[in-house]
């Protein structure tokens, strides 16, 4: 079962600003593992698709 926004919002701030391009990332892993385990996720419960670079609208 998906987060909640709430939750997912709460747990992955600090990517979403990283992908958002509002932050440098801390590592290629970080960005590594935001597509890897977040991206789908994010879409699940945003209804959004994840692309490198911040979101598709």
């Amino acid at each position: 079962m998906a987060p909640s926004a709430a939750d997912y919002f709460r747990q992955h701030q600090v990517l979403d600003r990283l992908v958002m391009g509002e932050e440098r990332p801390r590592s290629i892993e970080d960005l590594r593992r935001y597509f890897r385990e977040d991206g789908p996720v994010a879409e699940l419960v945003t209804g959004r698709r994840v692309r490198a670079g911040g979101w598709l609208r």
